[in-house]
């Protein structure tokens, strides 16, 4: 019970924390970062099942990871942030 409660209140906080562009905040109303996106991915494919996997919009999380990319391989971290090529592998991998 307590496990299911943890689950379902870390789903909840988490569908506040996607950004209408696709990609995940740290908070409510932060904008879309990669390092907080990972973390809110994986953390959703480890509580698994539908309500976890509904969380995340795949189309528009697919489109606004597309357009952090830049033609050197690496990401964004952020629209207007610095680039970072470690996460290219992170992504891949999931």
């Amino acid at each position: 019970m307590i496990v299911w409660l943890i689950s379902l209140r870390a789903i909840s906080t988490l569908k506040t924390c996607q950004h209408p562009d696709g990609g995940f905040g740290g908070g409510h109303g932060q904008i879309a970062h990669l390092a907080p996106t990972y973390a809110a991915v994986n953390t959703l494919a480890l509580f698994g099942g539908e309500d976890a996997f509904d969380v995340i919009d795949r189309e528009k999380l697919y489109s606004w990871m597309l357009s952090l990319k830049q033609e050197d391989g690496g990401f964004l971290m952020h629209h207007g942030g610095e680039e970072d090529a470690r996460y290219p592998d992170s992504f891949e991998s999931n």
